[in-house]
């Protein structure tokens, strides 16, 4: 069978296709239709890039427009194939500093890889080892990229979902202290039901062991009227303390106590720590 593809951008003619495909093994003309499928993706998204880069206004850094240094042509990779464009580079006048803002619109980061394409081969290396992954790329998106690329790709993409993840349990625990600084145990309870209702699944369950772990100390947890009296509500002082009374004397290497045994020494450590040392055998009294 005789396939014509006529691709249009806009009203004008970009890429005329005339191809002849076989139909007497099925595995191969699906592969020849595949391949022209990318042959019209990769047009499509050369025009396409190049109307991006195109459109985009002057950047500016420290306060002024940077200077134009002229167009390159860059090649990215896509899952239709590599790709190549044509962008303008720019250097701050103050500082130094070069950009290429379109490119950071098409790259996913500083590789030059796709963010579609860099999405899918970062969930392939969740299931794949490192060593099927070029292979399996190739197999099912038709895109050759080597080893180290792909590794550098997704651990850059890895270290950045872990920084999110630090974020966002920085974030949900400091309005977690703010309630309990503010409101209390009872605070901190209403604050987390109204969470459980915005969650599914794991972070439910994990919500409702800390509910379920909070609920039976709110007698320790009214943490507005401890402040209103002046008490310390950090856990810095009996932190520390815990190192001088027991860190520092009962977990030096090769040491094994029974509980009966570290309590009489913790005892013994706080007498003279508290300078109580001298006063306290003086009036000791031993049963015989």
């Amino acid at each position: 069978m005789n396939v014509q593809i006529i691709v249009k951008v806009d009203g004008r003619e970009v890429a005329d296709f005339q191809e002849e495909c076989s139909t007497l093994e099925a595995l191969e003309f699906v592969r020849h239709t595949e391949k022209l499928k990318d042959r019209v993706g990769r047009v499509v998204l050369e025009v396409g890039f190049q109307k991006c880069a195109d459109q985009l206004r002057h950047p500016c850094c420290c306060g002024r427009p940077m200077r134009n240094h002229g167009r390159r042509v860059v090649t990215v990779t896509t899952q239709s194939g590599p790709v190549a464009y044509e962008r303008t580079r720019y250097r701050c006048r103050s500082c130094g500093a070069w950009q290429t803002p379109v490119d950071a619109l098409i790259f996913c980061g500083k590789h030059r890889i796709t963010r579609l394409l860099a999405r899918n081969i970062c969930q392939l290396a969740t299931l794949e080892h490192f060593t099927r992954l070029e292979q399996l790329v190739a197999d099912q998106h038709g895109v050759n990229i080597s080893h180290d690329p792909m590794l550098n790709l997704v651990h850059d993409v890895g270290e950045a979902a872990d920084a999110k993840r630090l974020a966002d349990v920085e974030h949900w625990t400091e309005q977690a202290l703010a309630c309990l600084r503010e409101s209390g145990g009872e605070g901190l309870l209403n604050w987390m039901w109204d969470e459980v209702k915005r969650h599914r699944g794991g972070p439910r369950e994990t919500l409702q062991k800390l509910i379920n772990s909070v609920q039976p100390k709110l007698d320790r947890t009214e943490y507005p009227a401890y402040r209103d009296q002046g008490w310390q509500i950090g856990t810095g002082m009996i932190e520390s303390t815990a190192k001088q009374l027991v860190g520092l004397r009962l977990k030096d290497p090769g040491m094994h106590w029974s509980i009966q045994r570290a309590t009489a020494m913790t005892a013994l450590r706080a007498q003279d720590l508290n300078n109580n040392w001298h006063h306290f055998w003086k009036n000791l009294t031993l049963t015989t």
